[in-house]
């Protein structure tokens, strides 16, 4: 980070889950569904039906930090890295649909130099109960993370997560001298896909 006097960021999050939530887990309800109020005293050999049944309901909570905010001063070259974790509790299979990845457009600032900021991405799935590896893209240009997370796979069932998914996204930024003075941004989307 070669003459990059200061890159500091400031995690800005969306927390859908407390902890006071996961502490809950399963809840049940119970009913009785088949009743019996009858005389049998004539009726010799007595059947009685005895069913069970279950409803599982789906769930989807999920917790963390979904996105970063950069502030770059000084002079020079530099680049700089930062992951967040983004966990998924689930009971369905899952899958990442990752849309309109793309480096940084400035959004706001002068109209001379670079109108972009290069933008790098790296999506490692993990199931979070074992820490055990289930996918990772590698660091690539954001704009590959579109084809490379879609729908289609790759795809998590819960029975390969323990119910607990874990992504580690990293977003790394490299900002040069031509880098003028604004604000450059990239709206882009995680779409979690359900089955």
């Amino acid at each position: 980070m070669f003459g990059l006097k200061r890159i500091s960021a400031i995690a800005l999050g969306l927390v859908a889950l407390s902890t006071g939530a996961l502490a809950q887990w399963r809840t049940f309800t119970y009913d009785c569904s088949w009743c019996v109020d009858s005389d049998f005293s004539g009726a010799g050999y007595v059947h009685l039906d005895t069913p069970t049944s279950v409803t599982v309901k789906p769930y989807l909570y999920v917790n963390g930090c979904v996105g970063v905010w950069w502030e770059v001063d000084g002079w020079g070259n530099g680049s700089d890295s930062k992951m967040q974790n983004i966990n998924f509790y689930h009971n369905e299979t899952l899958a990442l649909d990752f849309r309109f990845w793309d480096d940084l457009v400035k959004t706001s600032g002068t109209v001379t130099g670079s109108q972009s900021i290069k933008l790098d991405v790296q999506a490692a799935i993990y199931n979070g109960t074992t820490n055990g590896l289930l996918w990772d893209t590698g660091l690539m240009h954001a704009f590959n993370i579109n084809d490379v997370m879609e729908p289609s796979g790759p795809i998590f069932p819960s029975a390969a997560t323990d119910g607990f998914l874990r992504l580690d996204l990293t977003r790394k930024i490299t900002v040069d001298p031509g880098t003028g003075p604004g604000t450059y941004s990239n709206l882009a989307q995680i779409a979690i896909v359900r089955s």
